[in-house]
């Protein structure tokens, strides 16, 4: 279920669909940046080492270009998550994904 950089179809220039989080490890709040690098449906959820979605923070049709979103971990148990990136231009689908490591 945690499949890292899982190219399932979209054929992308290397570098062109990126995720990142900083800062990395956090305690509180982390900003994740990523690029979209077409007009597509784009979710950004946060699982936990079980493979259980513990917070969703991006459900929605986006067009290409760079876009940050905030992780709010003041309710999450300290440990390390997976942030997946998913891209889904209804003909292809791709993956990105990245540890955090939430400290307390």
């Amino acid at each position: 279920v945690l499949n890292t950089d899982a190219l399932i179809g979209i054929t992308d220039k290397p570098g062109s669909i990126a995720l990142s989080g900083y800062p990395n490890p956090f305690s509180n709040n982390t900003t994740l940046s990523y690029t979209v690098p077409v007009d597509a449906n784009v979710t950004v959820q946060i699982y936990n080492l079980l493979g259980v979605v513990v917070k969703n923070l991006v459900n929605e049709h986006q067009s290409a270009g760079t876009y940050t979103v905030n992780l709010d971990a003041n309710k999450m148990p300290q440990g390390t998550y997976t942030a997946i990136l998913r891209i889904n231009d209804n003909t292809k689908i791709v993956e990105r994904s990245i540890k955090l490591v939430v400290n307390k």
